[in-house]
């Protein structure tokens, strides 16, 4: 759901390679709601916030996680699709989500100027960086960047423009998958297409906290 135009569609190869994806199969294969897709799942975890922990803890395999941990890291791996052989490079002080990654995070301390070299140094799988370092940093270079490994983009505080959005695509990486994020609300969906102009939507997570 959204305005304005699709940027970019997964292929079918890397919807079914998603966490959300896997999610979805396992909910339906131990008994669960049949859910088609990411707006189901949200309406589903909103009405049934205990299975939704229950499930998000058996799939995890941590059972005896806290509410509040549970719902931090079903935004990790349903909304952000971290994985454990990821690398996450995140350019945000905030603790939370990020301290649930485990070893797959990596602390960006540098400028807005570097994080695009610095993700393309570290092969980076998941880049988590403040809108308005990318508003300005989606530019033209001289040389592609090596970002062969880059499948998700997160901008925390709101999406991109539309305007800044189309430069990723056409002079950063052109099948990138752009969310974002900003506390419990965010733009995007893992199972869905791009849009030049995301609606905003409850985070899972905070869906399931309660």
């Amino acid at each position: 759901m959204g305005d304005g135009g699709i940027l970019f569609s997964p292929n079918r190869e890397r919807l079914v390679s998603s966490n959300a994806w896997a999610f979805l199969h396992a909910l339906a294969a131990g008994g669960g709601p049949a859910l088609d897709g990411w707006a189901a799942l949200l309406d589903w975890a909103a009405a049934n916030p205990g299975p939704a922990r229950q499930a998000v803890r058996a799939f995890a395999g941590q059972a005896n996680l806290p509410a509040a941990g549970v719902g931090q890291l079903a935004d990790l791996l349903l909304f952000l699709d971290i994985r454990p052989d990821d690398v996450a490079l995140v350019a945000d002080a905030q603790p939370l989500p990020w301290q649930y990654a485990g070893d797959v995070l990596r602390r960006y301390a540098g400028g807005p100027g570097e994080v695009l070299e610095q993700a393309a140094a570290q092969k980076a799988t998941v880049l988590a960086v403040p809108a308005a370092w990318l508003d300005s940093g989606s530019f033209q270079r001289r040389q592609r960047l090596d970002l062969r490994a880059l499948r998700t983009i997160v901008t925390l505080g709101g999406p991109l423009s539309a305007e800044a959005a189309g430069r990723i695509y056409a002079w950063v990486k052109s099948d990138i998958l752009l969310l974002a994020r900003a506390g419990d609300r965010v733009w995007g969906d893992p199972l869905g297409p791009v849009l030049s102009k995301p609606m905003m939507a409850p985070g899972i997570g905070s869906l399931i906290r309660r």
